[in-house]
Parts: structure tokens; sequence; C-alpha cells
């Protein structure tokens, strides 16, 4: 369910995410190669090649289909349209049958191009373990996560 989602919230590769499509999407209209830079050196950085080429082959098709709204770069709220994108990736992970949730899209005629380019990222992403839905970024989430991090015998409380 949508309401009140914060940027902040999505783990780093959504947080990733998010800002490579609000910098994308922004800024193809004047196609500044400086922007295109900072994506592949972003995606380069958490070892996913062609980061920029997948990202592009993905937003292209939403962008031509239907009118896709990104927030400024530097606002902490998502919009409905980044929410989707955020879970969209999950979704595609673990079913195929999710047309429904993304129809506000409109990508009827395009839905197998837009799953195929979904896949190339999704694939990227599974390969260094990095995840953009806000579900798995939940309390007991980032508990298990701590636990791994500060190891199951270390006896220090932290709060």
């Amino acid at each position: 369910m949508y309401k009140n989602k914060y940027y902040f919230d999505l783990p780093y590769s959504g947080q990733l995410l998010i800002w490579t499509s609000r910098i994308y999407v922004n800024e193809c209209i004047y196609y500044n190669r400086n922007i295109e830079d900072i994506i592949i050196r972003a995606y380069n950085r958490l070892n996913i090649n062609n980061g920029y080429i997948k990202l592009a082959n993905l937003l292209s098709i939403l962008l031509d289909n239907h009118l896709l709204k990104m927030n400024d770069i530097n606002d902490k709220l998502l919009n409905y349209d980044e929410y989707l994108l955020s879970e969209c990736l999950e979704d595609f992970k673990f079913s195929n049958d999710c047309f429904d949730k993304y129809s506000s899209w409109k990508i009827e005629n395009y839905f197998n191009q837009f799953k195929l380019a979904a896949n190339e990222l999704i694939r990227e992403f599974d390969k260094n373990i990095l995840t953009t839905s806000f579900k798995l970024n939940s309390q007991v989430y980032k508990k298990c996560m701590l636990n791994t991090y500060y190891g199951e015998t270390n006896n220090i409380k932290r709060q």
C-alpha cells in the first residue's frame, strides 16, 4: 500500500535505483553526457556492469508509453510512480503475473519488452545481493542484518 513512502526508508540499492532514475528522467530531455557518466559510475561502484544501459532500457519503455513522473532529486517523499518502480524489480523477481499492479503505466502492448528489460536489471541486482523493496527493509530485516553484521556472540546492547 502506497502512503507517504520516504526515499531514505528504501534499502541502499532501492535508493540508487530511484536516484539514478530521477536523474535519467529529469535530464534525458537535454542529454547531458555528464549525467550519463554519473549514473555509470554509481552502478560501477556496486559492480553492476552496463547499469546505465539496463536502466535506460527499462525507463525508455516507460517514458515512451506513459508520462513517467519522477520527483526532483532532493525530494524525500516518493511519488506513486517511484514507489511502483522500487517495488517493480522485487515483484518481477518472484512473479510473472503482476501486470495489474502496473496498469497505470499503460504498458499492455509492451509488457513482454518491459519484463525483459526489468529482468536484465534484476539479474545484476541479484548477482550483487541487492534489493529495492520496502518489504525487505522492515525492522525485522534490519535487526537480522545488524545481528549478522555484529555477530550473534556480541554482548553489547545497541539501542
